[in-house]
């Protein structure tokens, strides 16, 4: 059952509950946002107090991957843009 969430940036960890959590959450990956909104906070907040099925739980590890993949990406775009544009970045 979902309670709180809540995450160890020491053991990248994402806990729902006491005792079950989700690993390699790095504190980006939880702080992202998008409108305003912590994309994992948010789902799950959603769904406090009740049980994830299958499909919810392969959903936040893909929402997981996704935020890991897209974080990266952004970095490599950002180096890029620096290298392109020196002087927009000053």
């Amino acid at each position: 059952i979902i309670g709180k969430p809540k995450h160890d940036p020491s053991e990248n960890k994402l806990f729902i509950s006491e005792g079950l959590f989700f690993t390699c959450v790095t504190t980006e990956i939880w702080q992202f946002q998008i409108g305003g909104y912590k994309i994992l906070e948010k789902y799950l907040r959603e769904r406090k107090g009740r049980t994830l099925s299958l499909e919810e739980i392969q959903t936040i590890e893909r929402i997981i991957h996704s935020i890991s993949a897209s974080t990266s990406v952004a970095a490599e775009i950002d180096e890029i843009w620096n290298k392109a544009f020196p002087s927009l970045t000053e």
